[in-house]
């Protein structure tokens, strides 16, 4: 039980994250645009019962993570830019739920 919330407090952190993130141009980092939904799908099946509540929950969790995923990616926006550091080319994204913007 104990080892369950603290997989879920790290998914929360990790998703509180992604919030915080959403609309500022970061480092694209394919391993942690990964890991949240990956680590997710891992806990839902490491902590799931094998019951039909269970099923019954995937069942209507699937099509809700799919659409929060849509409108997430909806509005990506990438630029590339040198890196002060290095001066190395750096890809930068910024994502999130569209805004509607005035006369658009």
């Amino acid at each position: 039980m104990f080892l369950n919330l603290v997989l879920l407090l790290i998914l929360i952190v990790f998703i509180l994250h992604n919030v915080a993130k959403a609309r500022k141009y970061t480092l694209f980092s394919g391993w942690h645009n990964l890991f949240v939904p990956l680590y997710s799908v891992v806990l839902f099946f490491i902590t799931m019962k094998r019951e039909t509540g269970d099923l019954q929950l995937l069942a209507w969790l699937t099509p809700i993570a799919l659409f929060a995923g849509w409108l997430e990616t909806r509005d990506v926006r990438i630029r590339e830019s040198t890196s002060r550091k290095t001066g190395k080319r750096i890809y930068e994204m910024r994502r999130g739920i569209p805004m509607q913007r005035a006369g658009h």
